[in-house]
């Protein structure tokens, strides 16, 4: 999808992993369709949806490139599909743009994104601000910090308005999602894929943690904005009270961002080496205390 004003401009691959949702995921690709930033290529990546997903899709929409799975890749392994196959014929100079498919964005977030990496350079990867799309406005997620002794995350503009921001704002952040987030094509071929093996799901956070211990610098750009709301995450929500029956969801569950194992391997990418045991033993029993907080609220 290329116009004269791209035409030279680097191609964007966007990759989108789904399962079912089908307005949802109609909703963001109307959203791609009116991007002012035209070379881009559309990979959807369809975990055996049950809801004809992928035949209206082509139907809809021909020019996206559809894989088809067998239902037991998941959020990781689907996306690392689609990156392989935009790998295949994107350049060192082209980029990888994750989407999820509960995403709603306007017309310049790709333009957005492509120049606030030019700005940072190559040794960069940037993430869109997510906002709440009941308002369009409160910031849900505009960058992260760790602290490396406690292992705690804080979230420093969460609750705020996009408003209080000027034009060109970047945050510096520890980890990005799969929520509009651009990278350069050639660290895929350098620092490989997301860890479908450890991450089911959630391989999103981890990867970018790895990339970092790299010198790869990672930035929210709070002109590239992307609406979205919890009831339409495809993860387990845990906003909301727990019942002590609930444990096994909850730390076992594919789609629980709290899954032991997944917070294990995160915890130790996010833990300095020679910190390590005890950052991830520090970070382990911050899980358990959210549960039990959880339960007793």
């Amino acid at each position: 999808m290329t116009n004269d004003t791209t035409r030279n401009a680097a191609k964007v691959y966007v990759v989108i992993p789904v399962y079912n949702r089908l307005e949802l995921t109609l909703g963001c690709l109307a959203c791609l369709e009116k991007q002012d930033y035209r070379n881009f290529e559309s990979i959807l990546v369809d975990d055996a949806s049950t809801d004809g997903t992928s035949d209206l899709v082509a139907e809809k929409y021909p020019t996206t490139r559809i894989i088809r799975t067998v239902g037991d890749r998941w959020w990781t392994g689907a996306t690392n599909d689609g990156i392989r196959l935009a790998m295949e014929t994107a350049s060192d100079d082209d980029y990888i743009l994750l989407l999820n498919n509960d995403l709603v964005f306007p017309p310049n977030l790709l333009r957005v994104l492509t120049s606030t990496q030019n700005a940072k350079g190559k040794n960069s990867v940037i993430g869109a601000i997510t906002l709440d799309s009941r308002d369009g406005k409160t910031i849900r997620n505009g960058g992260t910090n760790l602290n490396p002794w406690t292992m705690k995350f804080s979230f420093p503009n969460a609750g705020r308005s996009i408003a209080e921001f000027s034009s060109g704002h970047v945050e510096p952040t520890v980890y990005q999602t799969g929520r509009g987030v651009l990278y350069p094509a050639w660290i895929f071929r350098k620092y490989g894929m997301f860890d479908d093996i450890h991450f089911k799901q959630c391989g999103d956070c981890e990867f970018p943690l790895r990339l970092a211990h790299q010198g790869i610098s990672l930035w929210i750009a709070y002109d590239a904005q992307v609406q979205t709301n919890d009831k339409d995450t495809a993860q387990i929500n845990h906003t909301v009270r727990k019942k002590l029956s609930d444990w096994r969801e909850y730390f076992f569950g594919v789609r629980s961002n709290t899954n032991l194992k997944y917070q294990y391997y995160f915890a130790r990418a996010a833990s300095r080496p020679f910190y390590r045991p005890l950052g991830i033993g520090i970070y382990l029993s911050r899980v358990f205390l959210g549960f039990a907080k959880r339960v007793v609220r």
